[in-house]
């Protein structure tokens, strides 16, 4: 029997090893440093304000180039220009494509939970987990089809209604920005520290 798996979700799941992982790792704890130095609350993000961001179509913050992450951004654009490939988007039209960093901004949580969520005006959004442990919370996607449980169509392994993937230190997750997500509680009394951001592709011209 051949069963076919329609409208998947694309989810890139890699992570950063070796010196390129040392390096990102360094480069975004001096960044979080500089930024509680110097209240930079605009370029820190919470789950308080994270509503508000939602209803933003617009935002300024972009700590990756305001900080200049090298290291980080070299690591995610690889990955991010993979990802395209992958998908072979068809209007891109096999143009090479412009990636455009809207926003970017460094979470840090501490004994919170994360609620669902999408990033609207978007393409693409990922996260990078600078600190994490087991018990600081998996980030969790939920199924983006309505009518599976408006239908009441039985969960299995297929048909899930939620996925929920435990990252590690280096662990860089990229995703449609259409796909709900959000965090577990952090059950310790650690921060748990990752960098956020969106994206949107365009051809090159």
């Amino acid at each position: 029997m051949a069963l076919q798996l329609l409208f998947p979700t694309p989810l890139l799941h890699e992570k950063a090893e070796g010196e390129i992982f040392d390096a990102i790792q360094k480069e975004i704890l001096d960044c979080v440093n500089k930024i509680k130095e110097d209240n930079d609350y605009e370029s820190l993000s919470d789950v308080s304000d994270m509503v508000q961001k939602q209803r933003s179509t617009t935002q300024d913050n972009n700590v990756i180039k305001k900080y200049n992450l090298f290291n980080f951004w070299n690591f995610m654009k690889g990955y991010v220009e993979k990802y395209i490939d992958t998908c072979e988007w068809a209007y891109l039209d096999k143009r090479p494509a412009e990636i455009d960093m809207t926003d970017s901004w460094i979470n840090v949580q501490k004994t919170k939970t994360q609620y669902a969520h999408i990033h609207p005006y978007h393409q693409l959004s990922g996260v990078y987990y600078h600190t994490i442990k087991d018990n600081m919370g998996a980030i969790r996607f939920q199924n983006p089809n309505p009518y599976m449980s408006f239908m009441q169509f039985p969960e299995g392994p297929l048909s899930p209604n939620s996925l929920s993937l435990q990252p590690e230190e280096g662990t860089l997750i990229i995703f449609p920005s259409w796909l709900q997500h959000g965090t577990l509680r952090n059950i310790s009394n650690e921060e748990r520290i990752s960098l956020s951001f969106n994206i949107n592709i365009s051809q090159h011209i």
